[in-house]
């Protein structure tokens, strides 16, 4: 059974991170593409670009590092 309290991550020795299409919102709770990250579904939103999708590991790890402070994506993985 998943918890999410506190919330595990699974990470594999290389992963990507798949985004949504708009910025996250919780006054537009209804939009999914702000809240969802499928393909299936934000290929239909009018902003959609297939290449602006995803974040590698390492572009995600600088993101990280950027908003939290240097080393952040290291203790998420710890």
């Amino acid at each position: 059974m998943l918890d999410f309290d506190p919330i595990e991550i699974w990470f594999f020795e290389k992963c990507y991170v798949r985004l949504s299409t708009g910025n996250y919102d919780l006054k537009d709770i209804k939009n999914r593409f702000k809240h969802l990250t499928n393909n299936s579904v934000n290929k239909k939103a009018e902003n959609f670009v297939k290449e602006e999708g995803f974040l590698s590991q390492d572009d995600f790890k600088i993101y990280i590092d950027s908003e939290r402070g240097e080393g952040s994506f290291k203790r998420i993985q710890d």
